[in-house]
């Protein structure tokens, strides 16, 4: 941590804990076990970090005074089907606490929207955050044509999580960038993987395939640089049929991809073994998938970025489209799991 003032993400990165229990435990709440407190304590010794005394006063002042620390709400937008399809899995369930504790924690309450598909559905949620007053917007862009929604943007200071890397109308957070992935492809041969192939069930994924492909180009002109991109789930037979016979003729010892459960189901019956006859890179690590190789995405830095970020934009009253939209990349971080061989420097 040296060169720069360690700050609270720092100390949560460190401990495995969200902000919000970090900013609790330094507070003395009784909502934080013991062994946790006395954890991140030992851990903020460690790297120096130090609150912020002035800080510390304004806070302490305003609930002497009895004054809020209420600044308004803001509003969480997804659509419909990334809704339906991150309710099936806990760790969504997390993410969104997480982002909510860091909202309270600046002030702000969250309320949650889900967008319907249809114009209609748009029209009435646009005017529910005006007769609410709401005038900041945090949006789950998942790769989606956001822009494309009838709300008036223009109301609305706005910041998206993983927007449509086209779209240039709001400020836009990503995490697993380019460069993660290509770094993490370049690794796999120096754990003597030698065929790597590329295969997702998310086609909007091209960031992935496009660092995948230029990171195999230095492994040999003769190479065959074979990926496979399905639209619909490997549940269903033909996309089965279609994933082992790209398999079974390219036969990679190794594939870089998005998690899809099925995949494991589909090598478990044909006798395929991980690692030992294919490994697996994937490129998105949940918290409840930690025994998978490959990159962990620091969300709660995502969450914070983006509520600091939509706090500016509402204390300088900048709505509508920035002048200039920025597109921030949080590295991701790397989980050795148990899908690939051992790194020769373990």
């Amino acid at each position: 941590m040296t060169g720069r003032k360690v700050r609270m993400i720092d100390i949560a990165r460190e401990a495995g804990v969200t902000p919000s229990t970090v900013s609790l435990a330094l507070s003395n709440h009784p909502r934080i076990a013991a062994a946790t407190k006395s954890r991140i304590h030992k851990i903020c010794e460690q790297l120096g970090y130090y609150p912020d005394p002035a800080a510390r006063a304004l806070a302490h002042r305003a609930a002497e005074n009895g004054e809020s620390h209420y600044l308004g709400t803001l509003a969480l937008l997804e659509s419909e089907k990334r809704f339906q399809f991150a309710n099936q899995f806990p760790d969504f369930k997390q993410w969104n606490q997480q982002l909510t504790d860091i909202c309270l924690r600046a002030g702000y309450r969250l309320e949650h929207f889900v967008v319907g598909p249809t114009s209609g559905n748009q029209h009435a949620l646009n005017r529910i955050l005006q007769a609410r007053g709401i005038r900041g917007l945090l949006v789950y862009g998942c790769h989606q044509n956001v822009q494309c929604w009838e709300i008036d943007w223009n109301r609305y200071a706005t910041v998206t999580y993983g927007n449509a890397s086209h779209e240039r109308f709001a400020h836009n957070i990503i995490s697993n960038s380019y460069q993660d992935v290509y770094d993490a492809v370049v690794n796999l041969r120096s754990r003597g993987y030698k065929r790597p192939g590329f295969f997702t069930t998310t086609p909007y994924f091209d960031q992935g395939e496009v660092a995948f492909s230029y990171a195999f180009e230095g492994w040999g002109k003769n190479r065959k640089n074979s990926k496979l991109i399905l639209e619909q789930p490997l549940k269903q037979n033909d996309q089965r049929e279609k994933f082992m016979a790209w398999f079974r003729h390219y036969a990679p010892d190794v594939i870089v991809t998005n998690y899809d459960a099925e995949m494991f189901n589909i090598f478990s019956a044909e006798g395929v073994r991980v690692p030992e006859d294919v490994g697996c890179l994937y490129l998105d690590v949940w918290p409840s998938m930690r025994h998978l190789s490959g990159l962990f995405q620091f969300r709660d830095a995502v969450y914070q970025i983006m509520v600091d970020l939509l706090h500016g934009m509402l204390m300088r009253h900048e709505f509508g489209t920035p002048a200039q939209p920025y597109c921030v990349q949080i590295p991701s971080l790397w989980n050795e799991g148990k899908t690939l061989r051992p790194s020769p420097s373990a």
